[in-house]
């Protein structure tokens, strides 16, 4: 983007729009299979409990999506969630000494977005949301590689949990590889 105020506004637009809000039918996953040039697995999917497709950019993503549409303690799964409130990102991240994550070339704080937003049902019926990122080991062997790119996949992380924990949000990361593939 050369325009950072056009960037904005299209990022604000797309809020005010409603992508990456509502429930159920209504939800618009921020990002989705074609918002940007991939080289991994992908997939849209339908889904059993509620009316419209899933879009998912790994296997990891995929699989966990499986283990919760048939989950009974899920109610809804909310995919590709954004962090809408991208200044309150920025501001994390400057709070912890991180460096903000910004779009390529420009001043505009990157929105970041959670793998998966459940809505779940506890024993007594109440009903809470669960924030989940999907990582892969093998991915984050990679980035040990380099301390850097470790140290940077880490501080991403403290910003997310921050984020929900402000919110009241269970927030967790699941790697793929722990996920039970024989269910």
């Amino acid at each position: 983007y050369k325009d950072p105020h056009s960037l904005k506004a299209k990022i604000d637009s797309m809020i005010a729009a409603g992508v990456g809000q509502g429930t159920m039918e209504s939800y618009e996953p921020w990002l989705k299979i074609g918002s940007f040039p991939s080289r991994g697995a992908s997939y849209v999917t339908p889904s059993t409990k509620c009316a419209r497709s899933h879009h998912f950019f790994s296997k990891g993503e995929y699989h966990f999506y499986l283990l919760q549409e048939f989950a009974t303690d899920v109610v809804e799964i909310r995919e590709q969630f954004p962090l809408s409130n991208y200044g309150r990102t920025f501001q994390i991240a400057v709070e912890k000494g991180y460096r903000p994550s910004l779009y390529r070339e420009t001043t505009v704080p990157r929105v970041y977005t959670t793998d998966f937003m459940l809505t779940k049902v506890n024993a007594a019926g109440e009903r809470y949301l669960s924030a989940v990122s999907i990582k892969s080991r093998k991915d984050y062997a990679k980035l040990a590689q380099t301390k850097r790119g470790l140290k940077r996949a880490m501080d991403l992380a403290v910003i997310e949990s921050a984020y929900w924990r402000e919110l009241g949000v269970e927030w967790d990361t699941v790697f793929a590889e722990d996920l039970p593939m024989i269910r």
